[in-house]
């Protein structure tokens, strides 16, 4: 079993009215190709992609105030489960336009907030700063240091740049 990632740079209007249609993400699932609403961008790391979730949530305690509202602004907006507790509930902006419960995607994520997260950008020289070395902040061999985390964000930082110049939004699908 698989564990595929499709990064895709979504026409808005016409991702929400498919997705208000089907009640979530099912139109993308039950595609023989990728539905046209969407462009897919790959991603190669497979696991990788939820390994760096790992890495992140074990990174933050050691962010001054001031990092890690920067970070949580774009890595937190990838990595950060929908729940009560959390500041940034409102990842999946698909399932707020769409006036649906859940869109079932990983993250689904407007143009306005493409931008803005584009426009942030990812201090990375802060990032390796605060994190001190020994921290046992690598749970997963294929997200083993900090260079493989940052390939992972890298990856997802592109699509948000690519779907920022155009004017698109960004929805992330996971399968098995």
């Amino acid at each position: 079993m698989g564990y595929d990632v499709y990064g895709l740079l979504a026409d808005w209007p016409a991702t929400v009215e498919a997705a208000r249609a089907s009640g979530g993400m099912d139109f993308f699932w039950e595609h023989e190709d990728i539905p046209p609403c969407f462009t897919e961008r790959d991603f190669a790391g497979g696991w990788a992609f939820q390994a760096a979730a790992f890495t992140y949530d074990l990174m933050r305690p050691y962010f001054p105030r001031p990092l890690l509202d920067r970070t949580d602004a774009v890595i937190g907006r990838f990595y950060t489960e929908d729940d009560e507790e959390d500041d940034f509930a409102d990842i999946d902006d698909l399932a707020t336009d769409a006036e649906i419960a859940s869109s079932g995607s990983f993250y689904a994520l407007r143009p306005a907030r493409v931008a803005v997260m584009a426009a942030i950008g990812v201090p990375w020289d802060e990032i390796a700063a605060a994190v001190p070395p020994g921290a046992d902040c690598y749970p997963d061999d294929r997200v083993p240091d900090f260079e493989g985390f940052a390939w992972v964000v890298d990856q997802q930082l592109t699509w948000l740049r690519e779907a920022a110049a155009s004017g698109r939004g960004v929805v992330a699908m996971v399968g098995f």
